[in-house]
């Protein structure tokens, strides 16, 4: 804990393991939320390879997922 300015400031390490298991575009949603509430931007292209889709159709389905 730093003290600054009068001001008490605490600092918090978290390093949680996720594995997410994502099939197919049904599965978005949940990647969605959960790289949105670590803060991570998606790698489209590699998941688009991974999934053997377009990376437009990729992009498709996240934006509903932002819809929803």
């Amino acid at each position: 804990m730093h003290n600054i300015f009068g001001v008490n400031i605490m600092h918090i390490q978290v390093d949680i393991n996720t594995e997410i298991e994502i099939n197919g575009l049904e599965d978005l949603p949940k990647l969605n939320l959960l790289m949105e509430s670590y803060n991570v931007k998606i790698r489209k292209s590699q998941l688009a390879r991974d999934l053997n889709v377009d990376r437009r159709t990729i992009d498709k389905y996240l934006k509903r997922c932002k819809r929803s």
